[in-house]
């Protein structure tokens, strides 16, 4: 008996993890009754998924349009990976593949049954891996909502008239004692979940399940739900709507994950030990301040109003699933190759991840990277060339692993030297372009199978910034070839936006004007000043200095013309005399 009780224990225990795994609510403990077992990660649970609320409502819609077919074409791999031998799943796969749209996400999730169930699973289970392979859906269903709330609410009445929403749900009976004993009233969800106007059909959607599959320890829960409909947006916070949002159609109603309910009232069948009725109450964010205090506040008023991929990133790592913040940061790091503006971000959290890991070699020279560019972009450039070649030295000695981390640190440190304007540096830029070639050909050589899609990014920052050097150093011929090549990947692969195409050709048209042609000039500059007038996502400075380079060159051939015509007058002056 002795030796079946660690076997015991040890089967109880993993039983016990497969029941968090399922976590469908967040129980929130208050200080005062944090004595019960998990209610500390019960307390974490929430607040995290409430910030994941928040990441997701404020996600800038342009850095999520940036990977999202990326991520779509990765998930529906996934997918078709998960549900090899159901026929009618993988038909539902290829239809989402197909006819997805972000403004009809909603309707994708209701319809689509294994793309609901998965995601669910995902969020419930915290399964980063998915739920990074979701996150432009994720972000594509809180947008949906929250248009749908604003449109339907923005000039609601403020009287207090509710409407009532109906769902029945399995869940794990120690989930259900967790709210029977919640002592704040306050329970969050870690799913979308959809629920029913009508009664009837609630209960007619939970008779689909076959209980032979349902686990021994789920009761079946008849939830009920009131929500305030004639809330007013416009007299909240806008930092803090976030709870309050949810779409509603004629008779169905979805809340997001992070969602915080008031617990009002619950009860055991009298007739069927395994039922049980759970009233809810969509809190107020009035009601959530009392009870969560300090902890809401902190996250209302120090969240950046925007956010972006690499924030989901920072979720992770709060989580304590430092393996998965690698990864998903890897993963970024594929997404991210041709956005350079979104590197500092990634950067960043590895600096972060790596201070988590402090005998990760690999780590360390990622956040000497990440101090590298920050020096660069503080103009301290001998500090950035140093941290550069220290990384470049770590990297070095795991050529296996990092051969792409090599070719961008030697990306990097040539541009140090190309901006230091001597003849000396441009060589020694030029040695350095030279060796991330190499380093390119190599990784290539080992990856062309699995990654040579990934290989014209590459080549493109190589060619822009060789093409600049030539430029610098009067060889105009070679600037040209350079990035001419680069104009022809563009018109090949069709996948650069707009702002890069522009930035090429403002490129050209300097390399035309140091070379004296001032009409080609003039039209590369006017081509890169009709892109960048429709481009919104850029400051003004660059429309500025577009302008500038414009009103510049006409000036310069203003008084090339001038010059000419003194120089004929003067050799007529000279015949005549």
């Amino acid at each position: 008996m002795d030796d079946l009780l660690p076997i015991f224990h040890d089967e109880l225990n993993q039983y016990q993890q497969e029941l968090e795994k399922r976590r469908v609510f967040n129980i929130y403990k208050s200080e005062g009754n944090i004595g019960v077992i998990n209610a500390l990660e019960s307390n974490d649970r929430f607040i995290w998924m409430y910030n994941f609320a928040i990441t997701f409502f404020r996600m800038h819609k342009i850095f999520s349009d940036l990977t999202a077919q990326q991520e779509k074409e990765d998930l529906t791999t996934e997918l078709r990976m998960l549900y090899k031998s159901n026929i009618k799943a993988l038909k539902e796969i290829d239809y989402f593949n197909y006819a997805y749209k972000p403004e009809t996400s909603i309707k994708s999730y209701e319809e689509m049954e294994s793309i609901r169930e998965t995601l669910n699973k995902a969020l419930c289970r915290k399964n980063f891996e998915l739920i990074s392979r979701f996150r432009f859906f994720i972000f594509d269903l809180f947008q949906q909502i929250k248009s749908n709330y604003i449109t339907t609410h923005t000039n609601e009445r403020t009287d207090h008239s509710y409407q009532t929403f109906y769902d029945n749900q399995w869940i794990p009976f120690n989930q259900i004692e967790g709210i029977i004993n919640s002592k704040t009233q306050l329970i969050s969800i870690n799913l979308f979940w959809s629920m029913n106007l009508n009664e009837n059909d609630a209960t007619t959607d939970s008779t689909k399940h076959d209980t032979n599959t349902i686990p021994r320890d789920f009761k079946i829960v008849r939830f009920q739900i009131k929500v305030l409909q004639s809330y007013c947006i416009k007299d909240v916070c806008p930092q803090g709507i976030e709870n309050l949002y949810y779409y509603q159609s004629e008779n169905r109603i979805l809340f997001p994950p992070g969602t915080i309910f008031k617990v009002v009232h619950c009860s055991k069948s009298n007739e069927n030990e395994k039922l049980y009725s759970i009233k809810l109450e969509l809190a107020s964010l009035d009601f959530i301040k009392i009870e969560l205090g300090e902890i809401i506040n902190f996250w209302l008023n120090n969240e950046i109003l925007k956010t972006n991929q690499t924030s989901l990133a920072r979720l992770i790592m709060y989580s304590g699933q430092l393996d998965e913040t690698k990864k998903y940061y890897e993963l970024l790091n594929k997404y991210f190759i041709r956005y350079e503006r979104l590197k500092k971000y990634f950067y960043y959290g590895l600096g972060v991840l790596a201070q988590k890991n402090k005998d990760d070699d690999l780590l360390r020279a990622r956040v000497k990277c990440a101090l590298a560019d920050i020096y660069f972009s503080k103009h301290s450039k001998m500090m950035a060339l140093k941290n550069y070649e220290e990384a470049l030295s770590i990297f070095d000695k795991h050529r296996n692993k990092t051969s792409l981390d090599i070719v961008e640190c030697y990306i990097s440190i040539g541009k140090i030297y190309k901006t230091f304007h001597t003849n000396n540096d441009y060589e020694s830029a030029l040695k350095s372009f030279k060796n991330a070639i190499v380093e390119l050909d190599y990784w290539v050589s080992t990856n062309i199978r699995i990654q040579w899609k990934y290989l014209p990014f590459k080549i493109v920052s190589l060619l822009k910034n060789i093409g600049e050097l030539f430029r610098f150093k009067h060889e105009f011929n070679k600037a040209y070839a350079c990035q001419y090549k680069v104009l022809l990947i563009y018109q090949q692969f069709s996948i650069w936006n707009d702002f890069q195409v522009g930035s090429l050709y403002e490129e050209i048209g300097r390399i035309y004007q140091d070379d004296k042609k001032l009409q080609l000039a003039l039209l590369f500059y006017h081509k890169a000043a009709d892109i960048y007038y429709w481009f919104d996502f850029q400051t003004n400075n660059v429309k500025n200095t577009i302008q500038q380079l414009i009103e510049d060159n006409i000036t310069e051939m203003n008084y090339s013309q001038v010059t000419e015509q003194i120089f004929y007058a003067s050799k007529f002056v000279t015949y005549v005399a």
